[in-house]
């Protein structure tokens, strides 16, 4: 497998060349074409207490749609792009588990395990995770830059930022940044504390403050049908 990033990094896209009989699985929606003899194949993850189920702030545990493209004979390529505009991040697990959020997870080698879900010390969980573990390439997508933070020690890093991290980091929510009253502020900054050593990646913007600002946007008159 060999994976090159185009047009990186204000909208990256990934092409991979697979070799003869190899497996790439990849996030839903995410591929741009391929070659016509790779046969594709859907599955479905979910979380194991339960998918549908409610949670405290209201969003639903998750499911994740993938792809699984395999070559014939004679190999084949595919090109994939992110849901969001951003760059690309091109991991390689080797043995260590990578966690990475599910809407950052683009695609990963076929002998990569996948798994929904993380156990964290952090109390409100704005996201779903994955758990990659195994031995392939990883690729992982940012909204806007990536940029990486090595620690060793202690490291604060706003949620919102937080693209992947290795499990070699022990997290915990540090507090949350609220400066006004709630009627004012209902959206708060949750904070992780990550210790230990390892790698953690970040990116730029934050989905949730992007959707919140396109919402402020919006004015009722704008779907009434004409």
């Amino acid at each position: 497998m060999n994976i090159k990033l185009l047009n990186s990094p204000q909208t990256a896209i990934a092409r991979v060349l697979l070799e003869a009989n190899e497996e790439l699985a990849a996030q839903h929606g995410s591929l741009m074409a391929m070659s016509p003899d790779i046969t594709v194949q859907s599955s479905v993850r979910r979380t194991s207490d339960g998918a549908g189920k409610q949670t405290s702030r209201g969003n639903q545990v998750k499911t994740m749609f993938l792809n699984n493209y395999r070559t014939g004979e004679n190999g084949g390529e595919i090109y994939l792009a992110p849901a969001l505009v951003g760059n690309l991040g091109h991991y390689q697990l080797s043995g260590r588990k990578l966690i990475v959020r599910q809407s950052s997870y683009l695609a990963s080698d076929g002998k990569v395990d996948i798994f929904m879900g993380y156990k964290s010390a952090a109390q409100k969980e704005p996201y779903s995770w994955l758990s990659l573990v195994g031995v392939g390439d990883v690729l992982i997508s940012s909204f806007g830059a990536m940029y990486s933070l090595e620690v060793n020690g202690k490291q604060i890093v706003n949620s919102d930022h937080v693209v992947a991290f290795d499990n070699s980091l022990k997290v915990k929510q540090y507090q949350e940044l609220r400066p006004w009253p709630k009627r004012l502020v209902p959206n708060q900054e949750i904070l992780y504390e990550f210790s230990g050593t390892g790698t953690i990646f970040c990116q730029t913007h934050g989905p949730r403050g992007f959707a919140r600002e396109v919402g402020r946007q919006l004015k009722p008159e704008n779907f009434k049908l004409r």
